[in-house]
């Protein structure tokens, strides 16, 4: 472990928990003391990983070519053998380049350029959410332990992001879910106890469907499928596959279902769909979807932190590493489910007043888009676009912190506005960061995203009759999420101020220097010099992403998705148009028949949380009823009947009792005489004992037959 260049991204994944265990002692009661000392837990972290690329880069001689960085020696801590799961799954994994065979269950820690690039950017923005938080000490909400979870919740994230096999991916969201709970603040009744009720039981069942679906691999595959690209490469989980399904060709392995069928479905389709579930609960995607905008009730950092590392960076995290193990019909119901949610997200961020809430809908919408590409080939677009929007999200959510802040707490978009005027730098930075959502400028990678929508529509052809809907949708969707943006700035920061008294000022350095930094982030992440489509290219699974024809520049539909990068200055002038004024066209528009009936379904969010309480109570209601049906029916009667059981046979060998001491006592005659009752007869003694023994053998007879049987 010494001589392993990645020892030190080991250590930089477990300085949090040392924050953790520092912010319970007595050193963490003070709430500053405790935001010191998650901010120097985060730059430690940063140094450390900083430091592991400078050594690979050294090592390897390619300073000037970072797109070269190949995968390090796995550290793997093997316990269970893959032959308790199955016969053959110690053949399953081919031992690599001067590496060892391994199998079993693995713990640990693999290391590629994805991990390298997704690492950096979590520590980053942790790092740079914490520094936001100090600005904040003085809000009630923000506790010790707050930084405590926070700190907790980031150590879930490092885990998951270096996690070996898919069981250490499993446990570790497990502790991200944990982690939100605290942050959202549950972990003391408050205010926001009624909210976080409604955050975490999708992401406990998200969790619970994922744990699922890893158990139908290990029955079906052995442990050592288990095992992610990152380690040994794809070639094992395919033949691993393979075995299982006695199929060789990689093409007849991922569109194979298995054997065993449930609901017209194979066990590895049913595998697939659990652990969809699992990536669309991280990622709030459709039908798991709600839960995120619940959290935004909480302080801002913690919007950040669940739309920047738990929506935007370990959702399509997952859904990468995890690709392997999807067949092709499993990949289909998962880009169906991320085009869902991003229609879902621009609809409901249209009619969305709350600066949080309007602003998380736009991030599920753009974390559905960014699935979508990966699941459908599009591998290096859509990762491109999760780790714009990790950036982009953390500083929006920033930007509208500060205003919600100097606002004193005003969180309705009808009452700001104007912003622009006492907030110019938050103004100015959200702007640019809002523009360049589909590549806009200079600085962003409007190609990579239209390469994306291309694939989609190859994709889409290859499907059938309304395999195009699966393009044209979530293009349109775009355009909305666009417009969405460019509503949310203007609403906070256009226009003239709406609000009672004086347009209000304050920014503040803490709040700024975050907000920027990320906010070029966003900016200058797609640049060619920083070399990170290379980056992603070089992590990519060549063989399960086979490279689509290249349209011709004259297609409607490829003018139109390279029109998308341009069109967010069209987006803020129909804004402006629309609410120069404040919200008065804009409730003109809303009291027309037609839109007044759509305005009123996506202010209620499509319903979707009004449909979840009402089927979560049918079924809790329905269960309580079989409860109460089986304790009436079945315990009770199984209670009544013992106890009648207990009672006959007591009554049986209290008369027994009664005729074995009445012949040895004679003087129970005379006592019966005396008190006028008539003596039992011995032939009636006799038969009733004679019935006794008969009962008992018929029991034991009958006892002896079902043991038989059995």
């Amino acid at each position: 472990m010494i001589h392993n260049p990645d020892s030190w991204l080991l250590i930089a994944a477990i300085v949090p928990l040392l924050v953790v265990g520092l912010i319970l002692t007595p050193l963490g009661r003070d709430v500053r003391r405790a935001a010191v000392l998650t901010i120097i837990g985060n730059t430690v972290s940063l140094v450390l990983a900083l430091w592991t690329v400078a050594r690979r880069l050294l090592f390897h001689g390619h300073m000037n070519h970072m797109g070269r960085l190949t995968s390090g020696k796995p550290m793997l801590w093997n316990f269970l053998p893959p032959h308790l799961f199955a016969p053959h799954a110690h053949h399953l994994i081919a031992a690599g380049a001067g590496r060892p065979p391994v199998g079993g269950l693995c713990l640990g820690m693999a290391v590629d350029s994805l991990t390298l690039v997704i690492f950096l950017l979590t520590t980053v923005i942790a790092l740079l959410s914490a520094i936001y938080a100090i600005g904040l000490v003085d809000d009630r909400r923000l506790r010790p332990g707050w930084f405590a979870w926070a700190s907790f919740f980031v150590f879930s994230v490092y885990t998951l992001i270096v996690a070996p096999s898919v069981l250490q991916m499993c446990v570790a969201g497990m502790l991200a879910t944990v982690g939100l709970w605290g942050l959202a603040g549950a972990a003391w009744r408050g205010t926001y106890e009624s909210a976080v009720r409604r955050v975490v039981p999708l992401l406990i069942l998200g969790d619970a469907l994922f744990l699922a679906g890893i158990c139908l691999l290990l029955v079906h595959c052995g442990a050592a499928v288990l095992l992610l690209p990152q380690v040994n490469g794809i070639t094992p989980i395919i033949s691993g596959l393979g075995r299982s399904l006695h199929l060789q060709n990689v093409v007849q392995v991922l569109q194979a279902d298995g054997a065993s069928h449930f609901m017209g479905l194979g066990w590895r389709d049913w595998a697939g769909i659990l652990m969809v579930f699992g990536i669309s609960g991280k990622s709030a995607q459709f039908p798991l979807h709600t839960w995120a905008v619940e959290t935004t009730p909480a302080a801002t950092p913690t919007g950040s932190l669940a739309a920047a590392l738990m929506i935007a960076i370990t959702g399509p995290y997952m859904a990468s590493r995890l690709l392997p193990l999807l067949n092709v019909d499993v990949r289909l119901l998962a880009a169906m489910a991320a085009a869902c949610t991003l229609c879902v997200g621009s609809l409901c961020s249209l009619a969305s007043t709350d600066v949080k809430r309007c602003l998380m809908w736009l991030v599920i919408a753009q974390a559905g888009l960014a699935l979508l590409f990966i699941v459908t080939g599009s591998y290096v677009p859509g990762l491109y676009e999760a780790i714009y929007l990790a950036l982009a999200a953390a500083s929006l959510f920033f930007s509208g912190g500060t205003a919600f802040f100097c606002t004193a707490g005003q969180f309705d978009m009808r009452f700001l506005g104007g912003l622009w005027k006492t907030l110019p730098v938050t103004a100015a930075a959200s702007l640019l960061v809002s523009s360049s959502a589909m590549g806009l400028l200079l600085f962003g990678r409007p190609d990579l995203l239209a390469t994306g929508f291309d694939n989609l529509r190859h994709y889409g052809s290859q499907i059938g009759q309304y395999g195009n809907l699966l393009f044209w949708l979530p293009l349109v969707a775009c355009y909305l999420v666009l417009f969405g943006l460019a509503r949310w700035w203007w609403l906070i920061f256009g226009g003239n101020w709406r609000g009672a008294g004086p347009a209000p000022g304050g920014e503040s350095a803490v709040r700024l220097f975050p907000m920027i930094l990320l906010g070029l982030g966003a900016l200058v992440c797609g640049q060619p010099l920083l070399g990170l489509a290379r980056l992603l290219q070089k992590s990519a699974p060549l063989q399960l992403c086979p490279p689509y024809p290249v349209s011709s520049g004259g297609d409607f539909a490829v003018q139109m998705a390279h029109r998308l990068a341009w069109s967010f200055p069209a987006a803020l002038a129909a804004a402006g148009a629309i609410y120069f004024s404040g919200l008065v066209r804009a409730e003109k528009i809303r009291r027309l028949p037609g839109p007044n009936l759509i305005y009123r379904w996506m202010d209620g969010e499509l319903y979707f949380y009004d449909l979840y309480c009402v089927l979560g109570r049918l079924v809790l209601s329905g269960g309580g009823k079989m409860l109460a049906a089986f304790d009436r029916w079945i315990i009770g009667w199984f209670v009544v009947s013992a106890g009648l059981a207990v009672r006959l046979v007591s009554m049986l060998l209290a008369a027994l009792d009664w005729q074995l001491t009445s012949v040895a006592a004679p003087a129970t005659l005379v006592s019966a005489a005396v008190a006028g009752k008539r003596p039992v007869s011995a032939p009636a003694r006799r038969l009733f004992v004679l019935a006794i023994l008969v009962m008992i053998a018929a029991a034991l007879a009958g006892a002896v037959t079902l043991a038989l049987r059995r």
